[in-house]
């Protein structure tokens, strides 16, 4: 009887940790078009200030500051972020317009691109899009 009970037991513990070793933990990795093909940037701060960059050297920066986001466990299932307050990143390239949006939540930057998923910002997010040179 011990040895039926034991086996349940273990078939029952892998089962659980199959179904939740399924589960997607974190955001797919953020698409964002190659610092080559982007045309310029366009962003609207959270406080409504809007800028705009085509010189190459404040794309790659921009860029470089959404992209170094560490992925979060949270989903984007909207087009946009159902936080109140927001800005808004718009990104052309020669294939279009990409667009994401960054916010602060319990004091941290987050970035999160419509149904692709949320990152966790660096630092100041916004400081380092106002920054750039």
């Amino acid at each position: 009887m011990n040895r039926k009970l034991v086996k349940l037991l273990i078939a029952i513990t892998s089962a659980f940790l199959c179904l939740t070793g399924c589960r997607r933990n974190t955001a797919e990795p953020i698409i964002l078009p190659t610092v080559d093909d982007i045309c310029s940037i366009n962003i609207e701060l959270i406080d409504g200030r809007q800028m705009s960059y085509e010189n190459s050297e404040s794309i790659k920066q921009i860029i470089s500051a959404i992209s170094i986001g560490k992925a979060t466990n949270k989903e984007s299932v909207q087009d946009f972020p159902s936080e109140d307050e927001y800005g808004t990143i718009n990104i052309e390239s020669n294939d279009g317009t990409t667009t994401v949006f960054y916010y602060v939540n319990s004091g941290k930057y987050f970035v999160e691109q419509p149904y692709q998923g949320i990152y966790e910002a660096v630092g100041n997010l916004e400081n380092s899009l106002i920054n750039v040179k």
